[in-house]
């Protein structure tokens, strides 16, 4: 980073201090300028680029990190049919704004949606290289995408990564050999939902994927479902059916109840268990055993053995995993999911899931929930406000919608070896109405307090990214991008799909570079 820009920030973060002395320090994603970070926009009307974003690993090994973004209702492949853009790091910097257009297999590269209303990129993820091959797989998900003679079951995508690219990517390639594979749902109307990486779950020393349908009835409706699929050396099949997973190839996890819509959100957990096996979550938004639709968050064990072809996640006992239920009614518990990170420093893995909250006065806030690993087992069933070692929460506000909220871990922003989070708050107007902002937590080897206000974060805690423009909700997708710009430090990057940056809901993502100089000493320097 040149001086010049060292001093403009540091300078408009002192004033930052001054004006705003409860405050957190904050900059905006108009400052963006190719230096500190930078900008994508969505290239037509209704686009929704941004509405899913996710750091790809090097996809296309050639040793620095690469990322994706979706556009939920790209027209290319037909009315909503979406689109998935890859964008490669380089060490050579970008400019201010990524012109879509330009990508030519060089510099990234396009995927349309196979058809009509597939809404293809409705979840993406790096899952970690499945197929022992040395490189990463992008997952894709078209979450109303129909195979013969089934209505809205959905398809999730595999990609394998690759060192070369055409500008643009069909899927019609992915052949079980090249290109990748699909998994297609089991039934109609099973309606993928989410997919994550899954780490080594069953312990073979490949690394796994885990699928979410949330819709799916394992013999009552909308139970939901969640599969983890198993990593291999010796090929896929060109489909992949959720109806064939049998125990040596994956598992099946079935909601509890009807409507609980099990596997809503779906995560990698690290290893929580401690023997060395990846482990999952899987969100149950609307489980209602203790309080209408609080929801409930499984934290399912992997292990190095022989898998049943399915379990019911209502056979949890501790040993094998267990269950964490929301506070009150209406939490929605595990409307996000992150982990596989180490947040406080001790070694262990840690676990993050957000929730909604609904105050008498109708205003509305949203928990982030940290749960810190730990030797001690964990009961089999167990609340969340009991669980967690730090709740996070936003400032309440008039208006809402759940779907729009998202947190996560993003890796080491601030250069200090400790993994950092952030979570959003999708109708943050401090810009214009709904312009949204996302808040940046620092992790720290302690913390001497167990609940942080996202308004009261000292600069030593953390910082705020505000929206452009109104109605933008940034933040609605947050990731890590990796360290895209190969500098040494994790970049951050954020989706906001209603953004008019273009044309009306054409929609932005936004990288932020990670820097010491920017995340640590500029801030501490306000004070």
């Amino acid at each position: 980073m040149n001086d010049r820009i060292r001093l403009f920030l540091l300078l408009n973060l002192f004033l930052s201090g001054l004006a705003f002395a409860q405050q957190p320090a904050s900059m905006s994603v108009n400052d963006l300028d190719g230096e500190i970070g930078f900008r994508v926009h969505g290239e037509n009307r209704t686009d929704w680029l941004g509405f899913a974003v996710s750091d790809a690993g090097d996809i296309n090994d050639d040793g620095i990190d690469d990322f994706a973004v979706s556009a939920l209702n790209h027209d290319g492949g037909g009315e909503d049919a979406g689109a998935v853009y890859v964008i490669f790091g380089t060490a050579q910097g970008f400019n201010p704004t990524i012109d879509l257009s330009t990508l030519d297999g060089s510099n990234g590269f396009m995927i349309m949606g196979e058809a009509t209303e597939d809404q293809f990129g409705y979840s993406i993820s790096n899952v970690g290289d499945i197929n022992g091959d040395g490189i990463n797989e992008l997952a894709m998900m078209a979450n109303e995408a129909e195979t013969p003679g089934l209505v809205d079951n959905g398809i999730t995508y595999i990609m394998f990564g690759r060192q070369t690219y055409p500008a643009v990517v069909s899927l019609s390639t992915f052949d079980g050999s090249h290109g990748g594979f699909t998994i297609h749902g089991k039934f109609a109307g099973d309606r993928a939902s989410d997919v994550s990486a899954a780490g080594n779950f069953n312990g073979d020393n490949f690394n796994d994927l885990i699928v979410g349908t949330q819709a799916h009835d394992p013999g009552v409706t909308n139970a939901g479902a969640a599969y983890v699929i198993f990593g291999t050396d010796q090929g896929f099949p060109a489909i992949l059916d959720l109806g064939d997973i049998d125990g040596s190839n994956g598992v099946a996890f079935w909601g509890e109840n009807g409507g609980d819509i099990a596997g809503y959100k779906v995560s990698g957990a690290g290893d929580i268990g401690g023997d060395g096996s990846g482990d999952v979550m899987i969100a149950a938004i609307k489980e209602s055993s203790d309080a209408s639709n609080a929801g409930a968050v499984y934290v399912v064990y992997g292990k190095r053995q022989s898998w049943p072809a399915s379990i019911s996640l209502d056979q949890l006992d501790g040993a094998n995993g267990f269950k964490l239920t929301g506070e009150e009614e209406f939490n929605y518990l595990g409307l996000s999911l992150s982990g596989n990170a180490d947040f406080n420093a001790d070694g262990k893995d840690d676990m993050l899931m957000g929730a909604h909250f609904t105050n008498t006065d109708t205003t509305v806030y949203f928990k982030t929930y940290v749960l810190f690993g730990s030797d001690n087992p964990m009961p089999a069933i167990q609340s969340i406000d009991t669980a967690a070692d730090l709740v996070i929460k936003t400032t309440p506000t008039s208006s809402h919608n759940d779907s729009f909220f998202d947190t996560a871990f993003v890796g080491d922003l601030n250069a200090d070896s400790i993994t950092d989070l952030a979570m959003n708050d999708p109708r943050n107007s401090e810009v214009g109405n709904d312009s949204g902002a996302v808040y940046v937590v620092y992790g720290a080897p302690d913390f001497t307090v167990s609940e942080l206000l996202t308004d009261q974060l000292s600069v030593h805690q953390g910082f705020k990214i505000l929206g452009g423009n109104w109605n933008d909700l940034l933040g609605n997708a947050i990731s890590t991008a990796g360290d895209i710009n190969h500098d040494g430090v994790n970049d951050l990057l954020l989706g906001a799909h209603m953004t008019d940056n273009t044309d009306t809901n054409a929609g932005s993502a936004y990288v932020i570079y990670g820097n010491d100089g920017i995340f640590s000493d500029a801030f501490e320097s306000s004070q």
